[in-house]
């Protein structure tokens, strides 16, 4: 490794973020609202640029961002058409620009937008814009070299790889199993009301529901806790006793059988 290979920034090496998992266009913009929590209110031009296939979803994706906390007061503009797009560009001022690569090209080629004050651009669903290949590099080429380059695509297409290779060097990559490990930190809840007399009732239903194949249970004293052996009694097909641990604040069953 050279000296120079060394001296370069860790921020340079981990700004470029590609998400390479399917999703939608409101989880797109909860991937885009970190550069837009960072826009300067008061600086002039696009700070933010997010490239998108469609008119449809420049839209879409508005929406989705303008409902973000972390766009509060920030000024997003969805270009939908070139014809409109520099109107609407002239009347917003708009801190984030969202747009079709065909619409912010012609922008550019009428000097009604620059894109030297931009410190993030997202190329959003990479893998539906190959047909627009010339148009996307030619407005990624106006973006300063040292803005954060995120990417989000369903999957890793030649088209992708291509996108990274060229304008994203060094990206991090992102995949499912990344996303699943992080969502695996957050457990959901949910919360079933029964009468005071009836405390182990809909237990049944909730196995069902979970259908997991381990369980744990916590009950508030000894009287709740018989109250659920009973109920897991009379459920059980079949069971493992020896895998099971009652006592006054936990009963806990690590099998249980698929159907009652």
């Amino acid at each position: 490794m050279s000296e120079s290979d060394r001296a370069t920034p860790a921020r340079a090496r981990s700004s470029n973020v590609a998400y390479l998992v399917p999703a939608t266009w409101t989880e797109i913009a909860t991937r885009v609202a970190p550069l837009v929590a960072r826009v300067d209110h008061a600086a002039a031009g696009p700070q933010v640029l997010v490239l998108v296939p469609s008119e449809a979803d420049a839209i879409d994706l508005g929406r989705a961002l303008g409902a973000l906390p972390a766009a509060a007061g920030t000024r997003i503009a969805p270009v939908a058409t070139p014809r409109r797009a520099k109107r609407l560009v002239t009347a917003v001022a708009p801190h984030v620009l969202i747009g079709t690569p065909a619409a912010v090209a012609a922008l550019i080629a009428a000097s009604a937008v620059r894109l030297e004050h931009v410190a993030g651009v997202v190329v959003a669903a990479a893998d539906d814009l190959e047909r627009d290949t010339a148009l996307v590099e030619q407005v990624l080429a106006e973006v300063p070299r040292e803005a954060a380059r995120h990417l989000t695509a369903a999957a890793a297409t030649p088209f992708v790889e291509h996108l990274l290779t060229a304008t994203m060097h060094g990206a991090r990559r992102i995949l499912p199993t990344d996303t699943v490990a992080a969502a695996g930190h957050t457990l959901p809840i949910e919360v079933r009301l029964v009468s005071t007399g009836a405390l182990a009732a809909g237990l049944g239903e909730v196995l069902e529901d979970v259908d997991a194949p381990s369980v744990a249970i916590v009950a508030a004293g000894d009287r709740q806790a018989a109250a659920v052996r009973d109920e897991l009694a009379a459920l059980w097909v079949a069971g493992d006793r020896k895998s099971t641990r009652l006592n006054s604040s936990h009963v806990s069953e690590s099998r249980m059988p698929s159907s009652a």
